[in-house]
Formats: C-alpha cells, structure tokens, sequence
C-alpha cells in the first residue's frame, strides 16, 4: 500500500498505520499458522501443498487504482474471511484442537480490524471523491470481480466493521477482459512482464 503514497499526497499518516499494523497482523496469523501445521503435521510444511493464488491475482487486476484495491482486497477477500472463520474455528472444537482454535480466535478478531480499516479508507476515498461509497463499491466489484460475491454472510461482523448488507447483497462481478493483457498492463506497470493468465474469483 506505501506505494499509492506518490499517487495521494492526500492521505494521512492514520492511512499507512492502519496498514503498517495490518501487514503486522499477517505476519503473525502466518507464524500462527505455520507453527500449528508443523505442530500437527512436521511432515508436511507449508509451501508442500497447492494453494489458490486469488488474493494475488485480485492485487493484480486492482494495481492502477487505491479506491479499486481497497474494495476487492479488503471488502471482498478479507470481508470472506469473516463469513467463513467462525464454522472453520467451530470445526477444529468440535475436533478437540484448542490450540488451533485460539489461533483462528486471534486471528478471525484481526480480520475485523482489517475490514474495518479498508472500508474507512475507502469510504473516506469516496468523500473526497464526492461519490456515494455503497454505489461505488459496488460499481467496483462489477468491474474488477468475477462471479457473485457469495453468502452466506456473517452480518455481525460485517456490520461491526462497517459494512451494512447494501454493500454486498445480491451483489456480482461482471468483469470481462483479455487476461493476458490485463496482465501485461499491471507487468508493465511494474516493469516486470507477465505471461500469465489471472481468474479472478472465489476458488
């Protein structure tokens, strides 16, 4: 995110701690949860399994615009992440994994703290902006998203984080595009050429 600094001289130093302290927050859920799978599984590291890339591809597509990056990495990625943390943390109790469970605990609270910061930078974008933040929002998922924005949805916790359900609601990505050369466009950006094809969507 430090580098949108250059693009808004507008944002203030509350921005880049929000999101100082989020890639902090990362970094602990990571060592979190790296250290309970070689806890309960020394065989088989992380980086031994596949693993879907979509939070990359979304940082790819969203690259040329903030307003664009907060709505799909922070309201759509990390707002799925509150929906979906309370049965996976209900699975591993129910299994008998305490540990495990404190784990997601810390980390499903910290995801509300995410949320909440992109939906205040985004919403503050769009003040400037002088644009409604539920209609852009929404304008932002049609453009830069694929395939509906899926339920069920953890109300409360979307609610607590600022997100009212006219955000989401009967909500779908409509984005149609040449990957490779939406690729290319974000590669030549960052003066590194990609060849890769990106789908955008849940997994």
């Amino acid at each position: 995110m430090a580098r949108y600094g250059p693009r808004h001289p507008e944002l203030p130093p509350a921005f880049f701690s929000d999101f100082t302290k989020m890639a902090l927050d990362e970094s602990k859920h990571f060592t979190l949860l790296t250290s309970r799978l070689s806890a309960l599984s020394p065989s088989t590291p992380y980086g031994s399994l596949p693993v879907h890339a979509s939070l990359w591809e979304s940082a790819r597509v969203t690259f040329p615009s903030l307003r664009a990056r907060l709505a799909i990495i922070h309201l759509v990625h990390e707002a799925r992440g509150l929906d979906v943390n309370p049965g996976t943390i209900d699975k591993f109790r129910r299994a008998g994994d305490t540990d495990s469970v404190k784990a997601l605990e810390i980390i499903h609270a910290d995801e509300v703290t995410h949320v909440t910061a992109g939906h205040r930078w985004f919403t503050w974008i769009c003040e400037r902006e002088g644009v409604d933040p539920v209609a852009t929002f929404r304008e932002e998922v049609k453009r830069n998203w694929k395939g509906d924005v899926k339920g069920p949805f953890n109300v409360e916790a979307r609610e607590k984080a600022g997100m009212t359900p006219d955000f989401y609601e009967d909500l779908r990505g409509e984005m149609e595009w040449d990957p490779v050369q939406r690729q290319g466009d974000a590669g030549s950006i960052q003066g590194e050429p990609s060849t890769a094809t990106v789908q955008v969507g849940y997994d």
